[in-house]
């Protein structure tokens, strides 16, 4: 049996044909004029491709397109300039602008704004020293404002004349207090507590109706009493701080602040200055005479004048006290007058302490020689 082959069924060429010449050359042709008319369309019907980080050069300086606008596949190196030192961490982005200020003044005096008022307080242009300042008393007297604490010589609290501090006490004063007509009864404790450069002192009154009280601390210079803060209460307190520094006073009842002046004392301080100055030398105040003292209350500051009034003698549980009377007149309508009998035995400090109240209201404080 002869075998057919099987090659025998298959097409005689089993590969096409070669195309002609001239139709790979028609088919180049295409391809080339389709790929310069793709180049030369406009980019509105061209494929959308990835962005070129594109870099315009003004001087040194240099124009970065934002991040969100370049595309991830397209990373260029950016022109190195000087690195600028690294912002304070912020909660939120922060811009700043350089800021042109005029030169400030050499001079150490300025105005200071007010934060209660938003007034400004002028100072003076030149700074009078602390030592040289001085304020004025009786009969061409003057005692100066030290600028920097002094000592007290050892056992003893004495400062150079005409001031002679007392020594630390307690008194105890019944007090006769009328309000509206009504006459109350009660008390009062007086407390000095001078140490070394320093003092604290107090004043605490109670009435049936209430209790209210004053204190003061500070330093002791060569001018006397120096006072720092200053606080009353009644219900809640209010206070005055001293500045010397900033030639100013504060205040906590969010009232403006008042100058300060050499030799300023507080509603507390003034009654112990004025003990110093009497105790120092006694002949320089006779009877209608008077001295001056800037104070400063718990809300506001006045330049009072204390007038000598004259020697009277007190009865205290049925003793004779000599005092020398002061009185203060009200400054402003509704400020309060008030008396003063300061007691030589006690070392000048208060036996009578009365103060008249703008509406007629009384109190009035009487040394209990206990």
């Amino acid at each position: 049996m002869e075998w057919f082959p099987m090659s025998a069924l298959l097409p005689a060429h089993t590969t096409p044909p070669p195309a002609p010449r001239w139709l790979v050359l028609l088919v180049l042709t295409l391809v080339v004029t389709a790929a310069h008319l793709w180049l030369l369309a406009p980019d509105t019907v061209r494929v959308p491709r990835p962005l070129v980080l594109r870099v315009r050069w003004i001087g040194s300086a240099h124009i970065t397109p934002s991040p969100a606008s370049v595309s991830a596949s397209v990373s260029a190196p950016a022109p190195k300039t000087a690195a600028a030192p690294a912002p304070a961490e912020q909660p939120f982005p922060v811009h700043t602008q350089a800021r042109h200020e005029p030169p400030r003044s050499a001079s150490p005096k300025r105005s200071r704004l007010s934060r209660a008022s938003g007034t400004a307080l002028a100072e003076a242009s030149t700074a009078e020293p602390e030592a040289a300042a001085s304020a004025r008393v009786a009969g061409g007297a003057s005692f100066a404002s030290a600028a920097a604490a002094l000592p007290p010589p050892a056992g003893s609290l004495a400062v150079p004349e005409p001031i002679l501090l007392p020594p630390a006490v307690t008194l105890h004063y019944r007090v006769t207090s009328t309000r509206r007509g009504e006459v109350e009864q009660g008390e009062s404790i007086f407390t000095w507590s001078p140490a070394g450069t320093r003092y604290s002192a107090t004043w605490e009154l109670t009435l049936p109706l209430g209790a209210r009280s004053q204190t003061s601390e500070g330093a002791l210079q060569a001018g006397g009493l120096a006072p720092e803060r200053y606080g009353y209460r009644r219900g809640s307190e209010r206070a005055a701080h001293f500045d010397p520094e900033g030639r100013r006073v504060r205040f906590s009842a969010n009232t403006p602040d008042a100058p300060w002046q050499p030799g300023m004392q507080d509603r507390l301080s003034t009654v112990l200055q004025l003990a110093a100055l009497l105790a120092g030398a006694p002949a320089r105040y006779p009877a209608g005479s008077s001295i001056r003292l800037p104070t400063a209350g718990a809300t506001r500051a006045s330049d009072d004048l204390w007038q000598v009034i004259g020697e009277e003698t007190l009865d205290v549980n049925g003793q004779p006290i000599p005092c020398t009377h002061l009185r203060r007149d009200p400054v402003g309508q509704y400020d309060d007058g008030i008396d003063l009998w300061l007691a030589p035995s006690r070392d000048y400090l208060p036996a009578r302490w009365l103060i008249t109240r703008f509406n007629g209201d009384t109190v009035d404080q009487k040394l209990d020689a206990r």
